[in-house]
């Protein structure tokens, strides 16, 4: 009786043990997002395979602690391109450096919703907002893009070197 009763207390022991050590995992979904979930979070930005596949964005919502993958495919129902370098958010709209694929991909920040694409830039690296109407966007060659942010286009480029 009394080795049953040894026996009981060791495996309840082990059960709570168990049970405390347990810890709620953040949830992960490739499901669609929600319309608005977008404006108060964290984006990682996934490189992507050198030379092959395709880069992309993740989304983790720090209120509801939910992670959602690809949201740039799930939302445009297309995928980014290979490499994606980095992601600038401004005056409401991110802008998603794919440095092999030589484009910026432009997307409101509310829904991820495509809005447009920066086009001949050779191997973008990262932008950075002037004003409304304007952004610098570096490459790898050397040079700092001048983008018209009105209608997405190159308006010219400084040469800075190496």
């Amino acid at each position: 009786m009394k080795c049953t009763l040894k026996k009981t207390y060791l495996a309840l022991a082990a059960a709570l043990m168990l049970i405390s050590a347990c810890k709620k995992e953040p949830v992960i979904t490739d499901d669609p997002p929600a319309a608005e979930p977008y404006e108060s979070g964290v984006f990682v930005v996934n490189e992507g395979p050198f030379q092959s596949g395709s880069g992309t964005v993740t989304f983790f919502n720090r209120t509801t602690k939910e992670v959602k993958q690809d949201i740039f495919n799930i939302v445009n129902n297309r995928p980014l391109g290979n490499v994606v370098q980095s992601i600038t958010l401004y005056e409401g709209k991110a802008y998603i450096v794919v440095n092999n694929a030589s484009k910026v991909e432009v997307v409101t920040v509310k829904d991820f919703k495509s809005a447009g694409v920066i086009n001949n830039i050779t191997m973008p690296r990262f932008m950075a907002g002037i004003s409304v109407q304007k952004a610098y966007i570096s490459d790898w060659s050397g040079n700092i893009n001048v983008v018209n942010l009105s209608n997405l286009t190159v308006s010219s480029t400084i040469n800075v070197g190496g």
